[in-house]
């Protein structure tokens, strides 16, 4: 036999939690290509989330318990890009991460990206020498677990930010982050080792 506390468990489970969460959860999918997917799991918050599939094959994937504030934008470009967020990550107001040219952007569990954040794999357009050979190909991004990440900061192609790691505001980032480190400028630099942070 089920008791009244179970009975109103369920329902809250089961019925409120996911009208709640229909209700206060608005994305946009904006699909232009086959056999893209993209994966949200539950208890994620979204006051306006957009992700536009330019291509095929591609994969975007959200974790649990996730935040995107106000108009939060990933944007695909080309066939067989990857981008997964992991659990608990905040988006403030207007990150965008652009993904092209089948490369992957891996962002780890508790991050929080502040206000105009941007993350690239590619600059969009190639670049060639006089030989005819591009020199600016698309790379992989990675974010580790519990990284701040300031204000306009910029996360450029090829880059690892390292876990517990903070980059500055409107900070430049070209090359890898260490771990539990701040970072500031364009291009960013280390300026502290061995920190922790918390909200």
């Amino acid at each position: 036999m089920v008791t009244n506390n179970k009975v109103l468990s369920l329902l809250y489970e089961k019925v409120y939690m996911r009208y709640i969460l229909w209700k206060r959860c608005k994305i946009t999918v904006r699909d232009y290509g086959r056999h893209n997917e993209l994966n949200i799991s539950k208890y994620t918050y979204s006051n306006d989330f957009i992700v536009a599939f330019h291509g095929d094959n591609n994969i975007v994937t959200v974790g649990d318990r996730c935040t995107f504030k106000m108009t939060n934008r990933i944007y695909i470009q080309g066939n067989n890009n990857v981008v997964k967020i992991g659990d608990n990550v905040t988006f403030d107001q207007d990150v965008l991460i652009v993904a092209a040219e089948g490369t992957k952007v891996t962002i780890g569990s508790d991050c929080i990206f502040a206000n105009h954040v941007h993350i690239r794999t590619s600059d969009q357009h190639c670049i060639f020498n006089e030989s005819g050979e591009r020199i600016n190909p698309a790379e992989d991004v990675h974010i580790g677990n519990h990284v701040w990440l300031g204000r306009e900061s910029v996360i450029m192609k090829g880059v690892s930010v390292g876990d517990g790691a903070i980059v500055g505001m409107r900070s430049m980032v070209t090359k890898d982050v260490p771990e539990r480190c701040i970072v500031v400028g364009t291009p960013a630099k280390v300026i502290k080792t061995n920190v922790n942070w918390h909200e």
